[in-house]
């Protein structure tokens, strides 16, 4: 989605109603009154019922003494369906400000389609310990061998790097795991289990606390080729602190909703063949020194799509060792039940290209391990649209327009938590 190098406060805040959380904004966008609170906690309250989470027979999780996960509801949000012509909200961000978010505890919530919230009992020191494992053992690695990429809305200087990506029937991995959702407006996803698929957070809220529920996936789609059956959504996993620091409340959300803007949606079944991506996480150095790419399915009605674009068509970024990454900005300094980051910066301007609809798409790489390619991050948005000659172009000189969120810690060990139960 378009980013504005402008400075947008959200004056919306969210309140706790009898242990529940309540948008504290009306359908106009003001404040909720007393009455509307409160009423809105009873609606809140239907939802009470623990979940126990289904996992494998040799859940990872019990092997290290963890106890088995259940879901708690939290909270509710309005949830509708999707339609054809949806577009999701702006996000808006302001590089300049790098005062981290507050320490305020931040928790892994999982979204049902009534659009009742429900909080993980795990801590943040179990997810820890599960993505430990992980990492020791190469559980975060993708599913099969994929020949390392060599090839030679915004644009960086001014100019489009991205190529086609067109199915090979000889070989088409690792271009399956990523694939689409919804309409030639919507964002781009990434398998990384045969049921997760990580994307961006602001392209399923429009801008008034109202979360629009993704339509099918539909992994290595390519225009009149559809080589996989798309699959819907059973629920979407998020961090809860995009909804308590107010950023689906706000058609500008403030720069630091970037800190939040990942989901995982889970899928209502697998889907054998795709394959998935491994994911990993590096220091600022390693982020800078890898080969990294960029792949997904920009929109081909904008000022930005590449040239001859056919929705759906899946194009990457040219990667080179070398090109910028950086700066990186978000300090994060806060906790997740009871596991803590200090100054691990989350977001990063880049010299890659991307238009309208990459957003959620992949950073990817094979430089951190042997059983790449990894998901080291998530693409957000553009600063500028289009070639310099348009009316908000990217210009020369401007060489990182776009931003994007790098994978941490904190994140890798949900993920590891989240494919532990479901592989």
């Amino acid at each position: 989605m378009q980013l504005h190098r402008t400075i947008v406060r959200s004056a919306r805040t969210l309140t706790v109603a009898t242990g529940l959380l309540a948008a504290a904004c009306s359908s106009e966008g003001g404040a909720q009154t007393k009455e509307e609170t409160k009423q809105s906690a009873a609606a809140l309250s239907t939802a009470t019922a623990t979940i126990h989470m289904p996992v494998p027979p040799n859940w990872i999780g019990a092997q290290l003494g963890i106890p088995a996960p259940t879901l708690t509801p939290i909270g509710h949000v309005n949830v509708v369906p999707m339609a054809p012509d949806w577009r999701p909200m702006d996000s808006v961000y302001n590089p300049t400000k790098t005062d981290p978010p507050s320490s305020t505890d931040s928790q892994l919530v999982r979204l049902a389609s009534d659009g009742t919230i429900y909080q993980l009992n795990l801590t943040g020191e179990h997810m820890q310990h599960i993505g430990a494992y992980f990492k020791d053992h190469g559980l975060n690695g993708s599913s099969q061998p994929g020949q390392s990429a060599n090839v030679p809305k915004g644009f960086p200087n001014g100019q489009d790097d991205r190529t086609y990506w067109p199915y090979n029937p000889s070989g088409d991995f690792p271009r399956t795991p990523i694939g689409t959702i919804g309409s030639i407006n919507n964002c781009s996803a990434t398998m990384f289990s045969s049921r997760l698929v990580i994307t961006a957070q602001h392209c399923w809220w429009n801008g008034t606390n109202t979360f629009t529920w993704p339509s099918q996936f539909r992994p290595g789609v390519d225009r009149n080729y559809t080589p996989f059956a798309g699959v819907g959504v059973q629920a979407v996993w998020w961090d809860s602190a995009w909804y308590t620091n107010g950023c689906g409340a706000a058609g500008a959300p403030n720069n630091l909703c970037n800190t939040w803007d990942w989901a995982i949606f889970e899928l209502n079944s697998p889907i054998p063949g795709a394959g998935y991506m491994g994911f990993a996480y590096g220091t600022v150095p390693q982020l800078q020194s890898w080969l990294l790419l960029t792949a997904g399915y920009p929109a081909c009605n904008d000022v930005g799509s590449p040239s001859g674009c056919v929705y759906p068509s899946n194009y990457r970024s040219n990667g080179r060792t070398g090109m910028q990454v950086g700066p990186f900005f978000n300090p994060f300094n806060g906790c997740n039940g009871g596991v803590c980051e200090n100054n691990w910066d989350r977001s990063f301007w880049s010299g890659y290209s991307i238009s309208p609809g990459d957003s959620g798409s992949p950073w990817f790489s094979w430089s951190p391990g042997s059983n790449g390619p990894y998901v080291v991050g998530v693409v957000g948005g553009e600063t500028c649209d289009g070639p310099p000659n348009v009316n908000g172009g990217c210009q020369v000189g401007n060489t990182t327009p776009n931003i994007s969120l790098a994978l941490d810690p904190v994140l890798f060990n949900r993920m590891s938590t989240l494919k532990s139960s479901m592989p």
